[in-house]
């Protein structure tokens, strides 16, 4: 199954799929070289695939994945914004 999120906390970093959710020992920093370009940073700790975000709201700077609100961080707002059709994702 497709991962839809990472969330890092540490080095533990945790994956959720369409259907479970796994807990592994991996940072970031190893981590993210292992990413293909369909994933993205919207936070210091999170990292979303773009094929499972719902909507943006850049008025409150959240993402919606499935059932989950993610804050986007100040830093990854610009880099989230460049990296993806517009029509399709962000409403204000």
């Amino acid at each position: 199954s497709d991962i839809c999120w990472i969330e890092v906390e540490g080095n533990y970093s945790t994956l959720q799929t369409t259907d479970r959710k796994y807990v592994q020992k991996l940072s970031f920093s190893k981590l993210l070289p292992e990413l293909d370009d369909q994933f993205i940073q919207i936070h210091k700790s999170v990292i979303v695939n773009r094929n499972y975000i719902t909507k943006i709201n850049l008025v409150n700077d959240t993402l919606l994945m499935r059932d989950r609100v993610f804050q986007i961080g100040r830093s990854f707002r610009k880099g989230l914004i460049d990296r993806l059709d517009k029509h399709k994702y962000f409403y204000s």
